[in-house]
């Protein structure tokens, strides 16, 4: 997905008031516990993430971002927790399509970035029901990609091979009544995206 960091980055810019003497981490930590307090599926909103078009599995440059389901009950807080939710219903979406293809993943493996948010990890794993493992070491995402193609020379054995060197880990699993919700919402996600696509191209120009 294009677009996950820069959501967060472009809610700070736009929606977050700062000062020379906030600190990052402390923004990002404030808005953590403010998304944690909203309920699961951020009481009815749903973000399409194609703020900057999409790549897998759309393939459709001129994607446009949705904020859906507004009323005057949300905050900026609904908002903020929708816009963690919504690469989490992407992940789904491209994990049944492996799985589709006989493909299964029976865990996600997470590092630095947006990983680094309990309350985001726990909203990815309750939204696709899949146990997370997440490693404190700052390996950076780069390091999987370089970790398959170990396997692929056989410079490794096994994936197993990867937990040593993941050093100190935190495991967060699915809340089973969460998954079950946040099922409902993806469908809801899926159905968006197709009932506005031709809108979206319309307002590109390439109707």
């Amino acid at each position: 997905m294009i677009s996950t960091g820069a959501l967060v980055r472009w809610f700070v810019d736009n929606f977050v008031e700062t000062s020379r003497m906030d600190n990052k981490s402390n923004i990002l930590e404030k808005l953590d516990r403010e998304a944690g307090s909203i309920n699961p599926v951020s009481d009815g909103l749903i973000v399409l993430p194609f703020f900057m078009g999409e790549r897998t599995p759309i393939w459709d440059v001129n994607a446009k971002g949705v904020i859906f389901g507004l009323t005057l009950k949300h905050s900026r807080k609904h908002v903020y927790r929708s816009i963690l939710e919504a690469p989490g219903y992407g992940l789904r979406n491209h994990i049944e399509i492996a799985r589709s293809m006989g493909c299964e993943a029976k865990t996600i493996f997470a590092v630095d970035g947006g990983a680094k948010s309990r309350t985001w990890r726990q909203i990815i794993t309750d939204i696709t029901g899949i146990p997370q493992i997440y490693s404190k070491r700052h390996l950076g995402a780069p390091f999987g990609d370089a970790f398959l193609a170990g396997i692929g020379v056989r410079i490794f054995k096994s994936y197993e091979c990867i937990k040593n060197f993941l050093g100190e880990t935190e495991i967060t699993s699915p809340n089973l009544s969460n998954y079950d919700l946040y099922g409902k919402y993806y469908r809801l996600y899926l159905e968006l995206y197709e009932k506005t696509r031709e809108t979206m191209h319309a307002i590109s120009g390439n109707k």
